[in-house]
């Protein structure tokens, strides 16, 4: 019996790695709207008459979903460049540190990892400003993000599996 070489397929074997990355982030967005959802019922079940805007804050939940995505690209493609575990975690935990101070600047377009806290800063000038809306604006988020995020992931397809060893792949038979 033939094994399989793990060199013959490695863009399937990273899609369906990357597919589970955007998964769980896809679970976290869904137990974000649980929680909103289990609040409306509280606050239904106590009383409590203020309204909650259930659609605002499930658009606002998708809109953190879609530029988180990017991050979590991000954060694969350096995991798989760096062969330590606990380098590629340094890293990325390095590189969401200036994000807070590029959320601020023209800059934040070309940092995946301010993205989500630029629309949260967005939403919250909306929100405080009462009035005046600055609004997160697609044209420069948009194109700089696809371009990012296939840039991102053809340099982890490349990269995959060129520094890692695994070890039941390529010595049993």
């Amino acid at each position: 019996m033939e094994n399989v070489s793990f060199t013959r397929q490695p863009l399937c074997l990273i899609s369906r790695k990357v597919c589970v990355l955007f998964f769980y982030l896809l679970m976290e967005m869904f137990f974000l709207a649980v929680f909103v959802i289990t609040g409306l019922i509280a606050t239904i079940n106590t009383g409590i008459t203020e309204e909650l805007l259930v659609m605002y804050l499930l658009k606002w939940c998708a809109g953190l979903f879609f530029t988180m995505l990017l991050s979590v690209a991000t954060m694969w493609a350096i995991t798989v460049l760096f062969v330590k575990p606990l380098l590629s975690v340094d890293l990325n935990m390095l590189l969401v540190i200036p994000s807070v101070i590029l959320v601020n600047t023209p800059f934040w377009v070309v940092y995946p990892y301010c993205y989500s806290g630029y629309l949260v800063s967005c939403f919250l000038h909306d929100f405080t400003a009462k009035g005046v809306s600055t609004g997160f604006n697609l044209f420069p988020f948009l194109p700089c993000a696809i371009l990012v995020f296939v840039l991102v992931l053809t340099v982890a397809v490349k990269r995959f599996g060129k520094n890692e060893v695994f070890p039941g792949y390529l010595t049993w038979r």
